[in-house]
């Protein structure tokens, strides 16, 4: 049936997606009914247009609290997972004494929280050199009386600018986001409807953007390492993919990473196509890498 591309009027284009991902997303009712969907290539029609879409009322369950390890699935992948599903709840992740929690809405972060010293939000603004320790040290007295959180705290004294703050608040929330996703050990469970209560900020994080900044900024080790039962393999883009009307957004040179994969080069071909280009080589194996954690590249065995 090969993969299908959803738009919504007030959330754009989603996709592409496998048939039994749409199928799941109607059944737990995140797909509203002024949806459009395009099968392929083609046109944007209603769902009734697709016989394939018609499932039983009922039939997938909404989706629920889970559990699981970074040994079985990447951050990375469960990350975009919730995404696709409009997830809200929060996803919690452990590993050692570190703990993250993700709060979700729609499938998009707004408050990602950390126990890890350098970074929490006054740390980090130290080590930026956009507050000082003895800076820190009066917020977070007044803090004591106040109740405010330290963003908050630090506009009400003046300290910072409130457009600064958010800003600088944005950066560290991405920044702990992509650490988690180069986690490659660890235990998660997600907590469906559960919300952030806190102070909120209008962070603006969205969830491809940051998986692409996470397949920038991983080190090619680790993505050499996760791709490498991959390697002596073809690799192939599938062919009804059109990144062009899909969320994530790429650069000029990794758009041109595409032509390449047609299924007739394996992955150590590619990259030997580009040894004396680190920074091509390097874009080849972040794109390969974010399309295979998104399913929407295939490795097909040697001939």
């Amino acid at each position: 049936m090969g993969y299908y591309k959803l738009h919504d009027p007030k959330r754009g284009v989603l996709g592409p997606i496998r048939l039994e991902l749409v199928r799941e997303l109607i059944a737990m009712g995140t797909v509203g009914p002024d949806v459009r969907f395009a099968r392929n290539s083609g046109p944007f029609l209603p769902r009734q247009s697709f016989e394939e879409l018609d499932v039983p009322a009922g039939s997938v369950p909404p989706l629920e609290n889970f559990q699981g390890t970074l040994k079985a699935r990447t951050f990375f992948n469960v990350f975009y997972e919730l995404f696709l599903k409009r997830a809200t709840g929060l996803l919690s992740v452990r590993r050692g004494g570190h703990n993250k929690d993700v709060f979700l809405e729609q499938g998009h972060p707004v408050f990602a929280a950390s126990n890890i010293e350098n970074e929490r939000f006054g740390s980090y603004l130290v080590n930026r050199g956009e507050l000082t320790p003895k800076g820190l040290e009066d917020a977070l007295d007044t803090m004591t009386t106040s109740g405010d959180s330290l963003g908050l705290t630090l506009i009400k004294t003046n300290v910072m600018e409130e457009a600064d703050v958010v800003a600088a608040l944005r950066d560290q929330q991405i920044m702990r986001l992509v650490d988690l996703c180069a986690w490659d050990d660890g235990e998660l469970t997600y907590f469906a409807e559960q919300r952030f209560v806190g102070e909120k900020f209008d962070l603006r994080l969205d969830a491809p953007e940051l998986l692409v900044r996470a397949a920038r900024d991983l080190p090619e080790s680790i993505l050499l390492d996760r791709l490498a039962k991959g390697l002596h393999r073809r690799v192939e883009l599938s062919p009804e993919v059109s990144l062009e009307e899909t969320e994530f957004k790429l650069s000029p040179s990794e758009r041109g990473v595409l032509n390449q994969l047609d299924g007739t080069s394996t992955l150590a071909a590619l990259l030997g196509r580009f040894a004396d280009n680190p920074q091509r080589r390097r874009s080849v194996i972040m794109v390969v890498y974010l399309l295979w954690e998104a399913g929407l590249l295939t490795f097909h065995a040697s001939p």
